[in-house]
């Protein structure tokens, strides 16, 4: 607890666990090419996880995840990273319309 003087008052001030550790909440986002290319340098300069991922404003376990998966012998290349990442997000996508509707769509069109 700490205590502070405001004129004649005096206040008590609580710090709860969240003000002290300062974790960021942020809604779930992608990483983008620029916010890799801003962790990429201060992974070089052997800053923290935590202290990359309040820099570039990231939850500390999307940076922890990225650098364990984009990394090659120690190394984080951005470029590579970003990569991988806008092939696999345009190969994973399943169809959501059923092959027997598309059948059926076809066969409709081809009786016109």
């Amino acid at each position: 607890m700490e205590r502070r003087r405001r004129g004649s008052q005096q206040m008590n001030l609580v710090r709860s666990s969240r003000q002290r550790n300062k974790q960021y909440y942020l809604s779930y986002q992608q990483l983008t090419e620029g916010r890799r290319y801003q962790i990429s340098p201060l992974f070089e300069l052997g800053i923290s996880i935590s202290g990359i991922a309040q820099k570039v404003k990231r939850y500390r376990a999307t940076v922890d995840r990225e650098l364990k998966r984009k990394r090659v012998r120690d190394l984080y290349c951005p470029k590579h990273a970003h990569a991988s990442s806008v092939s696999r997000r345009k190969t994973d996508h399943k169809s959501r319309i059923p092959v027997e509707r598309i059948e059926f769509v076809r066969l409709l069109l081809s009786l016109d």
